[in-house]
């Protein structure tokens, strides 16, 4: 088995894992690989023999990935560093973590789950987002965002799906949203929470100047397409939280179902709606105080 190691840069937790369970899978005699953006922090761990590989191969050599971090870190993985496809168990070192499926004291059992194959893979759509008239195009797990600059001036957002109108209106921004990001800037935004498995999208405006605009659920076999308008003559766009883009106004982007996946690692005990309860506090009594330590 060869696994792919990935740790958010940012989380100190991370580097103090890693010798010993760099250790246990040398034992187990497992190849492990890290990305070269890691090299010059895992360094100066002074641990030999590390096998660090560029982007091409952190994408081809793995069998599956390991994610550190919270559900940006996988975010990350899937987009940047081409893991779709492949099975990826995220360890949380977050908050939330809703993609995520161990937790640091769970993991040495959860992989030996793994390599005794007692796994599942929960598959998650992604979508192919472009910007008309540019090379910028990307794959994203949780959404398309697209968002004022100034924050005085709202722009004008025209939507088409399959070509034929569909909805304008004036708002801080919109969300194209999968079913996995339903949890994520979709659910800020006031839209719906959505099952991972459902083949769907969601489009979710952002503070619209309209009480009647509200989020739709469409086919994810649709094709949308968005134009910015803004007297600023430039907006924000971004894929599942990455550094925003700065685009012209009066340019549109293409959102469709992407043909890839992301394919998230899944113990015996995983469900969704534990997940919800557990993260979201669904099933609370808020008005037990002690419990949540107000004071």
């Amino acid at each position: 088995m060869r696994i792919g190691i990935y740790g958010n840069p940012q989380k100190d937790r991370f580097f103090k894992l890693l010798p010993e369970l760099i250790s246990w899978f040398s034992h187990r005699k497992i190849d492990i690989f890290f990305p070269e953006e890691l090299k010059s922090k895992i360094d100066s761990l002074k641990i030999p023999n590390l096998q660090y590989v560029d982007k091409k191969d952190f994408k081809v050599k793995p069998d599956l990935y390991v994610a550190f971090g919270g559900d940006g870190t996988i975010l990350h993985i899937v987009q940047n560093l081409g893991a779709q496809n492949k099975p990826i168990l995220g360890v949380n070192l977050g908050r939330l973590g809703f993609l995520a499926e161990a937790q640091v004291a769970d993991l040495y059992a959860a992989m030996n789950q793994i390599i005794k194959n007692n796994f599942t893979i929960d598959e998650r759509i992604m979508l192919k987002a472009k910007v008309n008239g540019s090379e910028t195009e990307a794959l994203v797990l949780n959404d398309v965002a697209i968002n004022k600059l100034n924050e005085a001036k709202l722009i004008l957002i025209t939507i088409y799906q399959n070509d034929s109108f569909f909805n304008r209106f004036i708002a801080d921004g919109v969300i194209i949203s999968t079913p996995t990001g339903s949890t994520a800037y979709n659910l800020s935004a006031g839209g719906p929470v959505i099952l991972p498995n459902a083949d769907v999208m969601v489009i979710t405006p952002i503070c619209p100047h309209s009480l009647s605009i509200r989020s739709v659920v469409l086919n994810s076999k649709s094709k949308i397409s968005i134009y910015v308008e803004t007297d600023m003559q430039k907006y924000s766009l971004s894929f599942d939280g990455q550094p925003q883009i700065i685009c012209e106004s009066g340019t549109s982007i293409d959102v469709t179902k992407a043909e890839t996946t992301a394919k998230l690692i899944r113990l015996a005990d995983y469900n969704f709606a534990k997940t919800l309860r557990t993260k979201l506090l669904w099933s609370e009594d808020l008005r037990d105080r002690q419990k949540f330590d107000v004071k």
